[in-house]
Parts: C-alpha cells; structure tokens; sequence
C-alpha cells in the first residue's frame, strides 16, 4: 500500500462507525477525529494523496459501489479540506 493510501485509510477509519461505515453527514465527533488525523498527516496531505481519494471514487463508480459512491461525497470533503 502506497503512503497516499495508508494516510487515507487513517482519514477514512477516523471517521467510519464502529461497524466500519460512514453515516453521512458525520457527526461532530466524526468530523473532529478526521480533522485529528489531517492536522497530524499534514505533511502527507498532498497531490498524491489527492490522487488515492480520486483512484479510490473512480474504482468504486466503475463497481458500481452505491454506499462508496455515497461516499464520494465525503472524499470531496477531504479535497476541500485539503484545499484550504
């Protein structure tokens, strides 16, 4: 797994339920623990880090994964955090 990839996991579990899916729009609590885990990835907060959440959407529309594209929704989230 690419260092892009594991930061994104980091990003992604921080804000997953117990059960390991999102409930959109997340909680606070949610919101905060992905924040947590930016602000101390920021160094990898990069274009390629970009790259895997866009790879990531592009994958799961091609397998017509409805709950991940669900999700697109929170990766562009990620992206406009990043873009700040």
């Amino acid at each position: 797994m690419s260092q892009s990839s594991h930061v994104l996991t980091e990003v992604l579990t921080a804000a997953a339920e117990d059960n390991g899916e999102w409930e959109l729009p997340l909680s606070t609590e949610k919101l905060a623990a992905m924040r947590q885990v930016m602000e101390a990835r920021a160094e990898s907060l990069d274009e390629a880090f970009l790259g895997s959440a866009f790879a990531w959407m592009r994958k799961a529309k091609g397998d017509k994964l409805d709950g991940v594209l669900w999700g697109g929704v929170f990766f562009r989230g990620i992206a406009e955090c990043v873009c700040m």
